[in-house]
Order: structure tokens, then sequence, then C-alpha cells
């Protein structure tokens, strides 16, 4: 529940940063200020703010969270779990569960290929890892899938959609994986 509220906030905190964005320098900051207190609230900790133009970045001792046109994968993202190449990224996070381990997520949008070369690409590239759950298929000519892929570090819970324009990528990160 604690992380639904989080969410919710970071999300009511990007649509106002956006809408003040062209406001200017003052008002980006009383902006920043109330965002960081309803964030301390809702997360019960220091939250640090960073509204730029390209985006915000949310973060506290529990994660961050990164949205806009300049996101990136978390500096700490595992380097053995790959991330389609050819993606525009809008939002990635990384947080802490109840134990203390990390979990990353991302959303994208698919720039090149089609939902087949992203799905064919993630097989070949994690061909060594088990397959747990395997869901391709075709509604109205449109493709998705759903894959999750397991190691002995990871699982990762990967999806992708078309909605016949835009091709949605979707990944999740837990570890590590107990058995």
């Amino acid at each position: 529940m604690k992380k639904a509220v989080i969410i919710i906030a970071v999300l009511m905190a990007l649509a106002i940063a956006m809408s003040i964005s062209s406001c200017g320098n003052i008002a980006e900051k009383v902006t920043e200020k109330a965002i960081e207190k309803t964030m301390e609230n809702a997360a019960g900790s220091d939250a640090e703010i960073d509204i730029e133009d390209e985006g915000i970045k949310v973060s506290n001792d529990e994660g961050e969270v990164m949205m806009g046109e300049d996101t990136k994968l978390p500096g700490d993202w595992p380097s053995e779990v790959p991330a389609y190449p050819d993606i525009k990224i809008t939002l990635s996070s990384k947080s802490k569960d109840d134990n203390g381990t990390d979990n990353f997520g991302l959303f994208a949008e698919v720039t090149k290929g089609t939902v087949k070369d992203v799905y064919e690409w993630h097989k070949d590239k994690m061909s060594g890892w088990e397959i747990t759950s395997d869901n391709y298929g075709t509604t109205d000519g449109n493709d998705s899938f759903s894959i999750v892929f397991k190691n002995n570090r990871y699982e990762v819970l990967l999806m992708a959609g078309s909605d016949g324009e835009i091709i949605t990528y979707t990944m999740a990160i837990d570890e590590p994986v107990t058995e």
C-alpha cells in the first residue's frame, strides 16, 4: 500500500512539474518544495525531487523513479539483464522490497522493430535463462507477449504489445530469486 501511495504521489508530481516547467525558476522551486513535502508525507522519509525541462527524478532511501524525455536506466541496473536496444525509456525505477533487496523496472516505447523482433531478441540474448512463463498472442491484428525469465540471481518479467501504432515495452526485475 505504501508503494502505491508513493507511485501516485510521483505521478501527480510529474503532472504538476511538467505543467509549470515553462513558468520560470521561482515557480519551479516553490513547486519542487511542495512536491517534496507531499512525497515526505507519503513515503515517511525525506524525498529528493529534481525537476528539469526533460523530466523529473524522485528519490528517497527506498529507491528512485525517473520519468520524462531524458530517462535512462538506473546506474546500477544489472548488467546481465539486457534491455532491448531500440527503445525510448519514459520511466525507470529502482526500489528496495521489504527484505531490502533491489527491484528494478522500466517502461518504454520501442523505436525500431516489431513486437516479434523484441520477443525473439530477448529469447536469443537470454537463451541461457530458464523460461517459467511464455505467452505470445495476436488480438485484432496486434501482437503482444509476456515472458518470465529466471536465473540464479534474477527473475525478469518482460511484456511488449502494440496498439497498431506504438509498441510499449515493460520490464520488471526482482533479485534475488529464492527457491
